[in-house]
């Protein structure tokens, strides 16, 4: 933003603004003339920012029906937020809570991945762009060599997992992919129940974590051996008022400090032991 002068008709200081792609309007606080507010209409928020540090220091966001959080992926002290659109992930300061930037996507991404500091998105067709979160740009590619309709790409080193959705979110296939670059490794048929959500891997790349079931119904998460892909546990969830089946998990948290694996349900935390 560059501030000016109208009597003197000079520019008296630039002020940095975090990335923002829809600065429509921009006034100065009028109790503290070290504050700018800007509205941001892309992110559909005000955002309150200190002109010499250009660094965020209060928000008020609105409501808006196209934009739903989807993903989360940590790096860090820095989380970035996926909405359902799939074009921006939101760059959050994770220990203060401030917006501090947004990375462009490619248009309607539909699966979305975060690994070894890139993130990784597929928007169209069967390729998968990795982009650096700090300039928003595509260091490079590849083909996956097979459609895919899935949300979260969930690595391990080298490797990958994905579920791959048939019509109305139902799991069709669960995929893992390994390599450099990455060429599928196997495909494995899931039942037609909606929801096969997703899957995640264990810490050290020997587990899936694999859930599926219908949205009121029993929820069932299988633990998959990594290698050998036999399943190694079945667990059940029978339903129960307010405690439904379906966990919607995009990623799990992973305490290996008390070998405990947390995945997110509706209203319910799943623990299962890591062991």
């Amino acid at each position: 933003v560059h501030e000016w002068d109208i009597v003197q008709n000079r520019l008296i200081r630039d002020i940095a603004l975090p990335p923002s792609s829809d600065q429509r309007a921009i006034v100065l606080d009028p109790s503290n003339p070290g504050i700018v507010i800007m509205t941001e209409g892309d992110k559909e928020f005000l955002a309150k920012i200190d002109a010499a540090a250009g660094r965020v220091v209060g928000t008020v966001p609105f409501i808006h029906p196209e934009i739903w959080p989807r993903l989360i992926f940590r790096e860090g002290d820095t989380g970035y937020v996926l909405c359902q659109t799939g074009t921006t992930a939101y760059k959050l300061d994770l220990r203060t809570g401030d917006y501090t930037g947004a990375v462009l996507l490619p248009a309607q991404s539909r699966a979305v991945g975060f690994h070894n500091g890139l993130l990784y998105a597929r928007a169209a067709g069967n390729s998968v762009s990795m982009i650096d979160p700090l300039d928003s740009s595509v260091v490079g590619s590849f083909d996956l060599g097979t459609s895919l309709n899935g949300n979260s790409l969930h690595f391990s080193g080298t490797k990958f997992a994905v579920v791959d959705y048939d019509s109305g979110m139902v799991g069709k296939r669960l995929l893992i992919f390994d390599g450099d670059p990455p060429r599928l490794q196997r495909s494995i048929d899931l039942p037609r129940e909606p929801t096969a959500n997703t899957v995640v891997f264990s810490p050290d790349g020997s587990k899936l974590y694999l859930t599926h079931g219908y949205m009121h119904g029993p929820e069932t998460i299988e633990i998959i051996d990594a290698k050998s892909f036999e399943v190694i546990r079945r667990i059940v969830f029978p339903v129960t008022p307010m405690k439904y089946g379906n966990s919607g998990f995009s990623d799990g948290v992973f305490d290996e400090a008390r070998r405990i694996l947390y995945l997110c349900g509706f209203v319910s935390v799943y623990k299962i032991g890591m062991d």
